[in-house]
């Protein structure tokens, strides 16, 4: 292609899903230039893990619509991702506590599946994972 409407430049997790995104959309002529490969820099690299727990209401709701994509991966984009469930935890101080609530809270209010779990809720949950200094966790269950 010699000319482009819209180019990306980056083929991770964000460079590949503007492209989709676009390309659903019938955006125009788009064109994803990546130096490597796809996924060859951070994305590659990540822990891969789709969690929902963030502090800014806007990037809950979009990682949540992100996790909603992945579960129906199939349908929604074709192919199978190798999405597999394994739940995330977020563990803070006792000082951090009130904030972690608020938090959690939030994700509540968003459709987001998360609980506050106390250390003893924790040991319960995994009993190998050392509490000292935990004040408690956030638990979803379904990232």
């Amino acid at each position: 292609m010699s000319s482009a409407d819209i180019v990306i430049i980056g083929g991770g997790c964000t460079g590949t899903s503007i492209a989709w995104q676009l390309a659903t959309r019938r955006a125009g002529r788009i064109v994803l230039v990546e130096k490597q490969g796809l996924a060859m820099g951070a994305t590659g690299k990540s822990s891969a893990v789709v969690r929902t727990h963030y502090t800014h209401e806007a990037l809950a709701r979009m990682s949540l619509r992100a996790l909603r994509v992945f579960e129906n991966f199939q349908q929604v984009v074709g192919g199978d991702a190798g999405f597999r469930r394994t739940g995330f935890l977020a563990l803070v101080s006792p000082r951090d506590v009130s904030a972690l609530d608020a938090n959690v809270a939030m994700h509540r209010t968003v459709g987001i599946d998360a609980h506050v779990l106390k250390p003893a809720d924790l040991r319960a949950l995994e009993p190998r994972l050392s509490v000292e200094g935990v004040g408690a966790a956030a638990w979803e269950p379904q990232s």
